[in-house]
């Protein structure tokens, strides 16, 4: 029964989170993830910006020539959003995100995807153009007290534009708070 409750506050946390975040807390470069370990079962969710970060000297060039190029940038940022939507789309395990230590025998039983837009403006109804995709993962581990670390250079592998990666979360009865880098990809505890 606790580990449905934990399951379920967490998913219920990370869709009020990601449902009222405003557009001002979407930063690219930088992924959040929640980790939850309770007894067998692990409880990952991934959230990073799905919109791609346009380049200064395009979005300059951009407004000297606004009605020129309207029609080319409307088309550009089409085709990112299809690129990072196909990327969370490819994502069919949560290894090619993070690895577990192999001695926990983690198996996954569940994997997620879907893009939320964020609220750019609270009286505003229209869609937003900044969205966040969200990868829950859930995984049924045999040996849950060997999971001593978790690695996530695969996203770095994964992602070209990621910068740090924010975890957070419960292992057992240890809280973690830790923010990752390209050169800082695990996390011990």
């Amino acid at each position: 029964m606790q580990i449905l409750m934990a399951t379920g506050l967490m998913l219920l946390s990370s869709l009020v989170f990601s449902e009222t975040r405003r557009a001002d807390a979407h930063i690219h470069g930088l992924h959040h993830v929640q980790i939850l370990l309770d007894n067998s079962i692990l409880q990952l969710n991934y959230e990073f910006p799905a919109d791609r970060m346009e380049n200064r000297t395009e979005h300059e060039h951009e407004h000297e020539h606004e009605h020129e190029h309207e029609h080319e940038h409307h088309q550009d940022e089409v085709e990112k959003r299809h690129a990072t939507t196909q990327q969370v789309v490819d994502i069919q395990d949560i290894s090619e995100l993070m690895r577990i230590p192999p001695a926990a025998k983690c198996r996954q039983i569940q994997l997620t995807q879907s893009i939320n837009a964020l609220n750019e403006n609270q009286d505003d109804t229209r869609e937003s153009e900044h969205k966040d995709a969200l990868i829950e993962a859930v995984m049924e581990c045999e040996n849950p007290s060997a999971i001593v670390s978790l690695d996530f250079s695969p996203a770095y592998q994964t992602f070209d534009d990621l910068a740090e990666i924010q975890v957070e979360g419960m292992i057992g009865h240890q809280s973690l708070s830790e923010m990752l880098s390209a050169t800082r990809t695990s996390i011990s505890f």
